[in-house]
């Protein structure tokens, strides 16, 4: 075993929040301590980001041929995926996956698993591993898992989950929600932290330090909506008519029919320039955001945007959290309240970041403790 920290989370997702939290929470990291991100591949990897699935039942067909007309747009994006993953990210030169995952006992001082929804056991990523089920003489850390919707009372449960659970020396969760849930789970034999994305640990110079040339010259609004929710669709068309701005966004889409909805929409999609570098550039240079997605209103708010987070439901927990930490809550809205929103009311971002930055400074100090095996659950 040598002195370096490992970090096992979603790294690979062709996902851009989970990517770059993966960058922050090394890049904090590493500020302290020696560390690498496990290049540890789930299970169900390939079937859920191969650019096609096995032709082998109607479902399956049906995903394909919507896929079909995106066939270079998706490779484009797998492989700048790829790119930013082996530049930026600080990967282990050892591949591990489900067969081999457990040998990661032996290469690391101590092992932080999170954030994303690693500890989400609905989610088909979510592989054992991520639970750590080993005896390990170094420090388990969990930061920032995210559970979502799971609640522990599902059927089939592993039986030594809880217990693999209480084995972790330090035990975070990013949602309020989660944490309760957790600790019931566990009969609350350990205590149980809310911390921030990690996303939300890095400052906004320090993104910039990932950006490329600018994509979009003059003003334009940026909307990131992960499932193209109409809603979302609906509000980037009525602040386009309001501000006079075009509308862009970048591929989150995985079939033809959601880009041509897009597109139909009067919206721009950019299906070449889809890295998370380019994520970030969208980013830094809107002059409006339109959101309905937690990682989207968090770079909103390091990037020092006015921004909308709009959806048919205000009771994500994440956004809650989030917003009423740098009290704008009135941003998180349905699509009706847009119309009567004040678009123009400014966002007094000295306050806001002095908030984020006091808390992420909080959760940073707490991060280092548990690796270094002075704060415990």
């Amino acid at each position: 075993m040598n002195e370096k920290i490992g970090i096992l989370t979603f790294h690979k997702s062709i996902n851009y929040g989970s990517v770059l939290q993966s960058w922050a929470l090394s890049r904090v990291i590493s500020k302290r301590f020696v560390v690498e991100i496990i290049d540890y591949e789930p299970q169900n990897y390939e079937f859920l980001y191969a650019n096609y699935r096995q032709w082998n039942s109607w479902n399956n067909i049906k995903y394909n041929l919507k896929r079909m007309p995106l066939s270079s747009a998706l490779n484009n994006q797998r492989q700048r995926f790829k790119k930013f993953r082996d530049e930026q990210l600080p990967l282990s030169r050892k591949k591990y996956n489900y067969n081999n995952g457990c040998d990661i006992k032996e290469e690391y001082k101590g092992i932080v698993v999170g954030s994303d929804q690693v500890w989400n056991i609905r989610a088909k990523d979510c592989d054992p591993i991520f639970f750590l089920p080993f005896n390990y003489s170094g420090n388990k850390v969990s930061y920032a898992c995210s559970i979502n919707d799971t609640d522990y009372t599902e059927k089939n449960l592993p039986s030594n989950l809880a217990s693999e659970i209480c084995d972790f020396d330090f035990i975070s969760i990013r949602e309020e929600s989660g944490k309760n849930k957790l600790e019931q789970f566990i009969a609350k034999q350990k205590k149980v932290y809310t911390l921030l994305d990690p996303t939300l640990l890095c400052n906004s110079s320090e993104y910039d330090s990932l950006l490329n040339d600018r994509i979009v010259d003059g003003k334009y609004i940026f909307l990131y909506n992960v499932w193209t929710s109409e809603a979302g669709i609906q509000a980037a068309k009525f602040l386009s008519e309001k501000l006079n701005m075009p509308v862009y966004t970048i591929m989150t889409a995985s079939n033809v029919k959601e880009i041509n909805l897009l597109k139909k929409s009067g919206i721009l999609v950019d299906t070449v320039r889809t890295s998370p570098s380019d994520f970030l550039n969208f980013f830094k240079y809107a002059s409006y955001i339109v959101t309905e997605s937690f990682h989207g209103t968090a770079f909103s708010l390091i990037f020092e945007k006015p921004f909308v987070c709009v959806s048919n439901r205000t009771n994500d927990e994440r956004l809650n959290n989030i917003l009423t930490l740098v009290g704008l809550k009135d941003r998180y809205m349905k699509l009706g309240e847009l119309q009567t929103y004040d678009l123009k009311q400014e966002i007094d971002y000295e306050i806001v970041t002095e908030k984020k930055a006091k808390r992420a400074g909080e959760c940073i100090e707490l991060l280092y403790k548990a690796i270094g095996g002075e704060a415990k659950s």
